[in-house]
């Protein structure tokens, strides 16, 4: 609860997507709650619908090339 995940929205359709100029396939939403031992409430924009499986998530790094200096 509280993480950073990238959440895979290529099949996710909304206009309001498009507008904002997202990425068409992840976009960085936070986990509100565990829901189950596979899904997870995510702070999505709106009114859609925000339990989204473990397997359409990814969880985003503060440092996401660790190897560079």
């Amino acid at each position: 609860v509280g993480d950073k995940v990238w959440l895979d929205i290529r099949y996710w359709k909304s206009d309001r997507l498009r507008k904002k100029k997202l990425s068409p396939l992840h976009h960085r939403f936070t986990v509100l709650e565990a829901i189950g031992g596979s899904a997870y409430r995510l702070n999505t924009p709106g009114e859609r619908y925000n339990v989204f499986h473990e397997s359409l998530l990814r969880p985003t790094s503060d440092n996401p090339f660790p190897t560079q200096v």
